[in-house]
This record gives C-alpha cells, sequence and structure tokens, in this order.
C-alpha cells in the first residue's frame, strides 16, 4: 500500500537533519545547511567540511540573476544583468547580490571584454569583438607579450586570405621583420640594421632601398658611405658645398675680403669656382708672389693645377689665361703665366683696386 502526501501544504522540510532543507516561507533550498535564507539565494548549497566554509548560491534581485562560488568570503559570481550580458567578477560577502569587482563580460552581441564593461578601444582593458577584431589596452605599461621559447624563428605571423604576408621573428638574440626574403634584422650586439631572409639570417647584395618610382627623400648621416665595395676605398665620409672668401696674402698679412667663392667637396676631392673682381692690395708687401687662400689645405701627395682669366693686371703679361698652381701642404694657390719658365705673380702685379680674376679649380685635400 501507498501513501500520498500532499507536500505543497507543508510548512518547511528538513531531510537527514539539515542535509536539505526547504524554507517554504522564503521559497529557498537549501543543501548541507538548515539555513538557507543566510545566503541569500534560491537555491543555497554549503560545503563547511573541508577548508571553510564552501558554498554555491544562485540568487535573484530582479535586475540581475546570479550563480555565485566561494569559500567563505572569497566569492566569484557570474550574473545576467537583463541586457543579455553575462558579467564575471568577485563579491566579498557570498550573501550578497551584487558583484563587487567586475573582471569579465559577455556581451549581448557576443564580445568577450575584461577589465572593461563596454567595446572601447581607448579604455583600458581587453576586447575580443565577434566579428574578429581584438584590442588591448594599458594605461602607462606594455600592452603585449609574445614569447617564443627554445628554438629561434616566426613568433607572429601575419596572414590575408590565409596565405603569410610579413612575419615577425627571433634570430641570435635579435629581431627580424619582414615579408618573405625582404626582411630587415636589427642586430644591438653589432649596432646595426641588415638585409636578411625569412628566417633573419644575412641576405647580401639582393635588397634595394626603395625603387625608380618610389624614392626616399633625405638621407641623414654622421659617417660614410661604400660605393661598390666595402674596402676603405671605397669609402666616401664627405660631401659639402659652400663658399669662401676671396683674398691676396703676401706670406705674412692677408688683405680684406674681396668676392665670395663657392666649392663643392666630395670626399677629399675640391672643386672651386670664383669671379673675384677689384681685389685690394693696400697695405701688402708688394714683393712677395700673391697667394690666394684655398677652403681646405691640399694634400702632401702632389701639385695640383687649374686655369684662370684675369683682367687689368698690373704687370699687362698677366692679363689673359694662365695656369694656377697648387703646392702640396698649402693653404694658398699662385698663379703663373703658362710658360716654361712659369712667372709667378707678385702681390705688385695685382692692380690695386682693378685686377679681376675668374678660376676654376680642382684639387686634392688633406
Amino acid at each position: 500500500m501507498s501513501k500520498t502526501r500532499d507536500l505543497a501544504n507543508l510548512a518547511d522540510l528538513n531531510f537527514d537533519s539539515g542535509t536539505m532543507v526547504v524554507d517554504k516561507a522564503n521559497d529557498r533550498v537549501g543543501v548541507g545547511t538548515s539555513l538557507p535564507s543566510t545566503y541569500g539565494g534560491k537555491l543555497n548549497i554549503v560545503d563547511g567540511s573541508v577548508g571553510g566554509e564552501t558554498t554555491l548560491v544562485v540568487a535573484n534581485n530582479n535586475a540581475n540573476q546570479f550563480i555565485r562560488m566561494g569559500v567563505n568570503a572569497d566569492v566569484a559570481q557570474i550574473a545576467y544583468d537583463n541586457a543579455d550580458s553575462l558579467a564575471f567578477g568577485i563579491t566579498t560577502d557570498s550573501t550578497t547580490s551584487g558583484l563587487t569587482t567586475e573582471h569579465m563580460r559577455i556581451t549581448s552581441a557576443g564580445d568577450v571584454l575584461v577589465g572593461k564593461t563596454s567595446v572601447d578601444s581607448n579604455a583600458e582593458g581587453f576586447e575580443a569583438e565577434s566579428d574578429g577584431k581584438i584590442a588591448a589596452t594599458r594605461d602607462g605599461g606594455r600592452t603585449a607579450i609574445f614569447n617564443r621559447l627554445t628554438s629561434d624563428g616566426e613568433i607572429v605571423a601575419f596572414r590575408k586570405d590565409g596565405t603569410t604576408v610579413g612575419s615577425i621573428g627571433a634570430v641570435g638574440g635579435d629581431i627580424y621583420v619582414g615579408t618573405g626574403n625582404v626582411s630587415l634584422r636589427y642586430n644591438d650586439g653589432g649596432n646595426d640594421i641588415r638585409p636578411a631572409t625569412s628566417n633573419g639570417s644575412n641576405r647580401d647584395n639582393l635588397i634595394d632601398l626603395g625603387d625608380n618610382g618610389a624614392r626616399f627623400k633625405d638621407l641623414y648621416l654622421s659617417g660614410g658611405v661604400y660605393l661598390g665595395g666595402t674596402g676603405s676605398a671605397n669609402h666616401l665620409d664627405d660631401y659639402e658645398e659652400g663658399s669662401f672668401e676671396t683674398k691676396v696674402y703676401d706670406g705674412s698679412t692677408l688683405s680684406t675680403a674681396n668676392d665670395t667663392g663657392y666649392y663643392t667637396k666630395v670626399g677629399r676631392i675640391v672643386h672651386i669656382t670664383c669671379r673675384a673682381t677689384n681685389f685690394i692690395t693696400t697695405g701688402l708687401n708688394g714683393t712677395p708672389s700673391a697667394r690666394f687662400p684655398l677652403p681646405f689645405a691640399a694634400s702632401s701627395l702632389d701639385f695640383s693645377y687649374g686655369m684662370c682669366f684675369i683682367r687689368s693686371a698690373a704687370d699687362s703679361n698677366f692679363d689673359g689665361t694662365h695656369r694656377i698652381a697648387v703646392e702640396t701642404n698649402s693653404n694658398y694657390f699662385k698663379i703663373e703665366i703658362d710658360t716654361s719658365g712659369g712667372t709667378q705673380m707678385t702681390v705688385n702685379d695685382v692692380n690695386n683696386g682693378n685686377t679681376d680674376i675668374f678660376f676654376t679649380l680642382t684639387y686634392l685635400s688633406t
């Protein structure tokens, strides 16, 4: 014979001295506790046997629905906030129904947010949106770490429609960045940036910088350029353009500035040109050879020669075209009549305030 009991008309039920309790007055169920109302949920599961009181609580505070799990006051919580979002966080009390600190959220759009409550790449935290976009934002610190262990090789690959179009990798303690066999390796040990293959190895004499339709603008170097080779003879360490003052020197005194000459210096080769009119020789000794300053001292290797045209010299023999001579280790050039004797022009041959000299010269500097 069986008997049927109407549980709906019963008061509170207590099975096995608190193993399960139905609190009819407060619409609560407790498992492992005789006082389910203590935990604030509709379903309250408690295990207080080992390591403190462990709880699992299902609750609803009208605005949000919660599942809380914790030990003593250390409680994690999942909340459904009636905006079709799931929020994950912690509370400081197993009896409360609110998140003290939210750590993660899954929105109704399927976006996953960590450390933030809405999609905003300018706000601190991490977001993985349902369309595949990810954003990591941090204020005042490192935003990401990519760590490959043990072996050298690719750390990050970039793909378009499934095909790799570029990568960042590690080789020999350095980083390399590139696409295919056109990469750059940043070598901190040698303080250089070098062309590299797809695995960061050296790729000598195969990669261009720029293109005939895609040129770089200016190149700023404090050292030199090796052109056509890697030896010292291929090292171009200087190029400059400038001006210098044209004067006359008698061996001890310089005249006042007359006109401006111009030079171009490529490596050690100096080219100068000038149109100097009405040279002033006031206060100079007229006897010595007239010397004209160079913008850079001449080398010790050999004499250099150029050409000049003179007009209105005090000695008419110097009118016309003549030879310029630059002696070794000299800071000046002299003018010679282009004959076998090579008579040199003296200060007296320069007609004060009247003589014009037009000259061009290429010589080797120190």
